[in-house]
């Protein structure tokens, strides 16, 4: 895949293919931002990057998993820090009609699997817990969040030399002006990337945050707070990594609570998260329309707009802290598990364990040649 950077003649050049060496600085932020085709709150997003102190240090990957020309025009656009866009290779765009899309002989997601059974639908033999069957749709975004990851951390030359924290976004976040402040006072003076103990989450879904509180609390890590905004060493994926086989295996097409299971069955000393309490950077600006949220009176345009007024009054001044704190007790509170399905096609399992080993599963070359065939796995 080319991995050409944007603007490294206004903030420095990052190693490549054919120039592949230390002398080449590293950036000192490194954003991933997973995309799929929402333009409005994506050009949110990317105004409150635009906004955030010490952007122009960093380095912003946009993973996509859908081509679209007004989304390359947009990101296209920036000018403000470096940019690269990387392409999943296997997405429905690209093989609409057979594996990992939607084949025209699959069995349709709720048939009965009787049913399924007797008109040898093709993935008939693989029904989940609540008896549907799979949907690429959803699918899809639970490998593309295990592909861009693996991708950068394994397979891209501009962060070859990075060792710091990757911060993970999606388009329909929107983030405050001192998130990379408060990420580099977390990484020098509270948690090291090199600590392997877990994962920042720089988002919150509180709503009353008042942003007065210094202190960073220590909880262990739960799919429904702790998903927005997170920010990953290597050292942590490095562990990850030895349970992403339970994690391709798990029946929830949500990579979140798939983390959670593997976070809390797997991973050594069970998966943290250093949270911000009551001072949220990252608010999620998908409440109007997204995968699980479908609100008809609602603007997203709007909810940006008030967050951008919240700090432009007394809020202001409680941003940029000069010290943070660790409290030192370990929060617990009740983990409860609950499987959410959509993830028994044994398709779909075997594509997840071929990002994680870099070759091919055996299951494909029967249920998938095509994609065999035409995309690389990186």
């Amino acid at each position: 895949m080319v991995q050409y950077v944007k603007n490294e003649d206004l903030y420095g050049q990052l190693p490549t293919r054919d120039n592949f060496n230390s002398t080449r600085s590293s950036p000192n932020h490194v954003i991933i931002i997973q995309v799929h085709n929402r333009s409005i709150e994506l050009s949110l997003l990317i105004e409150s990057l635009r906004r955030t102190k010490g952007i122009e240090t960093a380095l912003v990957i946009f993973s996509h998993d859908f081509y679209s020309d007004e989304l390359n025009s947009l990101i296209g656009s920036i000018r403000f820090t470096r940019t690269v866009q990387i392409f999943y290779p296997h997405s429905m765009q690209i093989f609409p009609d057979t594996f990992p899309g939607t084949d025209p002989r699959d069995c349709d997601s709720r048939i009965k699997p009787a049913e399924a059974r007797n008109i040898e639908c093709l993935n008939a033999r693989w029904p989940d817990t609540f008896q549907h069957y799979r949907e690429s749709r959803f699918t899809q975004i639970k490998n593309h969040w295990l592909w861009k990851i693996e991708f950068v951390m394994n397979h891209f030359y501009p962060t070859k030399y990075y060792e710091g924290y990757f911060i993970l976004l999606e388009e329909d976040h929107f983030v405050v002006e001192d998130i990379l402040h408060v990420s580099e006072l977390i990484s020098k003076n509270v948690w090291s990337p090199l600590k392997t103990d877990g994962i920042i989450a720089l988002g919150s879904y509180d709503k009353d945050s008042n942003y007065l509180s210094n202190v960073v609390a220590l909880t262990y890590w739960l799919a429904p707070k702790h998903n927005m905004g997170m920010a990953v060493s290597r050292v942590v994926w490095k562990n990850i990594e030895q349970c992403l086989n339970l994690f391709c295996f798990y029946d929830d097409y949500n990579w979140d609570w798939s983390l959670q299971y593997i976070g809390q069955n797997c991973f050594p000393g069970k998966l943290k998260a250093l949270t911000l309490p009551l001072s949220t950077r990252v608010f999620h600006s998908g409440e109007c329309r997204g995968l699980h949220h479908q609100k008809t009176s609602c603007s997203t345009e709007l909810l940006a707009t008030n967050i951008l007024q919240m700090f432009s009054g007394p809020l202001l001044t409680r941003l940029y802290p000069t010290s943070l704190h660790l409290s030192k007790k370990i929060h617990t509170e009740n983990i409860r598990q609950r499987v959410n399905g959509g993830w028994s096609d044994e398709r779909d399992r075997s594509l997840c364990q071929s990002l994680f080993s870099n070759k091919w599963n055996k299951v494909l070359t029967h249920w998938a040649p095509k994609l065999i065939e035409y995309s690389p796995i990186y």
